[in-house]
């Protein structure tokens, strides 16, 4: 079990109590495989439809993030789309999109694990 930031487990819970469709990608999910690299930051690639983003807008008002919430339904129900919340050390990059690779190859080519207490899909190697 990978060993995260509480803020990181506190998001990926939330998200995960919310239904937001997700894939924890880059160096987090890396480290769940066994590959070891330091990272300054928590990279989610969501789903990007209408209704994700309306789940994921209610996980961004639990977090404060009122501005960035009701933006949420427009601006994450389209690819190529991305936000930072925080700065490193602790800081979650949202990403509807990943170079090579839709939503749907990501969650297919996704394995369960346990990050941070919580149980969630990370890209697996093969993808």
């Amino acid at each position: 079990m990978a060993t995260l930031h509480p803020d990181f487990s506190e998001f990926l819970s939330c998200s995960k109590k919310f239904g937001v469709e997700f894939v924890v990608v880059g160096a987090h999910a890396l480290a769940t495989l066994g590959v070891q690299r330091w990272t300054a930051d928590l990279d989610v690639l969501l789903e990007p439809s209408r209704d994700n983003a309306a789940r994921l807008a209610r996980v961004l008002s639990e977090f404060e993030w009122s501005q960035l919430a009701q933006a949420a339904p427009e601006h994450f129900s389209m690819p190529d789309r991305m936000a930072r919340l925080g700065r490193p050390p602790v800081q979650i990059d949202l990403l509807t999109s990943v170079s090579g690779l839709t939503f749907a190859e990501a969650r297919a080519g996704s394995v369960e694990a346990t990050l941070g207490g919580v149980e969630v899909r990370v890209l697996g190697l093969q993808a």
